[in-house]
């Protein structure tokens, strides 16, 4: 048996007791997956049948969410009755600013009635994350399976992040399992030319589909930049723009045009603007200080933490291809918008977790580091179970400042990892 599945310090027992933890927790899970309406996945399902209908150049204009709001109402029946009702009342104006490449993909659920949609569509979640949480910490990071079996059931457990991507219906779990593979391509010693075609065309996919991911894009650049590896920053560029194209072409041929792209820029401009206020559910600190303060700080937090990192990766690009930098720039990357935009709900917190377990995998800590990585892991996983508890009493607030205090503390450790 390899030292990686069951190293020589660890009883069989603690391996079947890991095994029966993480079993339970993914059962626990999968028992008491969320009976709502499934308020994001609505949009997946109903915008793909618009298009169907004919109606697709309706759904991202002001008037035409209006008048698919309510059309869809009235043709989903009684709201006490079933769950596609319950969904279409809670959006009478629909908030289509999800990309036409994802209604594209997502539009095959659409023949499907929509509460078995969104039963299959939880179940394809529940499995994406506990996959990407396998994936990232086993073939990526390179923990034994009792580690992995333990952090795969800790996260299915504790984590609020991962049961509201499960209750809303988004895809951040599919976006854990997108993220565990380039990092697996990230730990190789060795890439093949083609090897980083297909590591830029997956990540420029990714961003086609949900451009939240833009900022692990930024950051493999800063490590291949610094380095003055122009050639693998040339072909991997290469790769992002053709799986990026490819999806823009997916999202125009799926609506009948690429005036689809169009009206998304310009819904997203609008979004920008107005945003959405905290009382929502929306816990970004950048939207908070906007809200107390009217300044919004996002840029410029943003461009601080890109020079920041640009800066720490040029001192330490002579170790380049050692796997921690970039794997580093992808978690960094990935959890980067959660503290610079202002715009994070619940489920978003999720994509926090790659970074989390990247440090946890560290093989030296000093005490100061040990401490403020257990702070940061109490802050996601412990302390938001508390602040549900604590809803009537200002719980959301706590959940969303727990949460981004645990990013910013994360963000910093991974600033210090960079260092050393």
């Amino acid at each position: 048996m390899s030292a990686r599945f069951l190293p020589n310090d660890i009883h069989p027992g603690l391996l079947v007791a890991a095994a029966v933890f993480c079993f339970l927790s993914v059962i626990s899970r999968a028992h008491f997956m969320t009976s709502s309406e499934g308020i994001d996945f609505f949009h997946f399902w109903a915008v793909p049948t618009a298009v169907e209908m004919g109606m697709g150049e309706d759904v991202y204009s002001t008037e035409g969410r209006t008048r698919l709001g309510q059309e869809f109402i009235a043709l989903s029946g009684d709201a006490s009755r079933n769950l596609l009702a319950r969904a279409a009342n809670r959006r009478p104006v629909w908030d289509t600013t999800a990309t036409p490449a994802l209604y594209a993909v997502m539009s095959p659920l659409r023949h499907m009635d929509y509460e078995r949609s969104l039963t299959l569509y939880r179940y394809l979640l529940l499995f994406a994350g506990v996959a990407g949480i396998a994936f990232i910490s086993y073939f990526a990071f390179r923990q034994p399976v009792v580690l992995t079996l333990v952090g795969t059931g800790l996260v299915c457990r504790f984590s609020s992040a991962f049961s509201s991507d499960l209750d809303v219906g988004n895809i951040n779990s599919i976006q854990l399992l997108l993220l565990g593979v380039l990092l697996f391509i990230s730990s190789l010693q060795k890439k093949t030319v083609r090897l980083v075609l297909f590591q830029g065309a997956l990540l420029g996919l990714a961003i086609a589909i949900k451009p939240n991911l833009c900022a692990v894009a930024l950051m493999l650049g800063l490590v291949y930049a610094t380095a003055a590896d122009f050639r693998r920053l040339g072909i991997w560029m290469a790769g992002v723009s053709i799986g990026g194209g490819v999806m823009i072409l997916v999202g125009a041929w799926f609506f009948g045009g690429l005036f689809a792209w169009g009206e998304w820029v310009s819904i997203l401009r609008s979004v920008a603007t107005e945003g959405y206020p905290s009382d929502l559910g929306n816990y970004s600190i950048v939207r908070v200080i906007l809200e107390k303060t009217e300044t919004d700080i996002s840029l410029p937090v943003l461009f601080a933490f890109l020079i920041l990192f640009a800066i720490l990766f040029r001192k330490t690009r002579e170790t380049l291809d050692a796997f921690p930098r970039e794997a580093l720039a992808v978690c960094i990357g990935a959890a980067l918008p959660l503290v610079t935009t202002a715009l994070a709900w619940a489920h978003y917190y999720l994509l926090a977790v790659p970074l989390i377990f990247l440090l946890l995998s560290a093989k030296t800590s000093s005490p100061l580091r040990s401490s403020i990585l257990a702070v940061a892991v109490a802050l996601h996983f412990g302390w938001p179970q508390l602040a549900r508890q604590l809803r009537g009493a200002g719980g959301n607030a706590l959940w969303g400042a727990s949460n981004a205090k645990s990013v910013i503390l994360v963000l910093a450790i991974a600033g210090w990892d960079v260092l050393a």
